[in-house]
């Protein structure tokens, strides 16, 4: 059985959309975090299973928008390049810049960093490569190789 190329822009585009979601989904639960830490609310919260049906949703929507649109493949991998780098040295680069200017890892410092880094990788990610039109992990394909 010999999957398409339609087949593999689909997954691409699932697994873009997931992971979009996903720092999505983690700056609304750290925003949600900051408020009841912020406000001295006691809380306990399993987003497990909002965080499950969401993600399924958006993989769905993902691999339909990537099945039915081939075209923007390369863009598409470009974007999920960056979202997994930038999201992966964002965060824990500033976790590790937290202890330097004296703030804390508990409290509402973790989760304002945490917004924030997810917030500036998204916006980064796809203004890079939607806005700028950079494309660094993936050269564009030159015009002998077109035909």
């Amino acid at each position: 059985m010999q999957l398409g190329p339609d087949f593999s822009a689909g997954l691409v585009g699932a697994i873009q959309w997931v992971v979009t979601g996903f720092y999505g989904f983690l700056t609304a639960f750290s925003s949600l975090g900051l408020y009841l830490t912020t406000t001295g609310e006691s809380y306990s919260i399993d987003g497990t299973p909002v965080a499950l049906v969401f993600l399924s949703i958006v993989a769905l929507a993902g691999f339909g928008r990537g099945y039915h649109n081939p075209n923007g493949h390369g863009k598409r991998i470009e974007v999920l390049v960056w979202l997994l780098v930038l999201g992966f040295f964002l965060p824990t680069g500033l976790y590790f810049v937290l202890p330097v200017f004296g703030l804390s890892m508990l409290g509402t410092e973790f989760f304002a960093v945490a917004i924030m880094a997810y917030v500036l990788t998204l916006v980064l990610a796809y203004g890079l490569v939607y806005g700028l039109d950079l494309q660094v992990f993936l050269p564009e394909e030159s015009e002998s190789e077109q035909e």
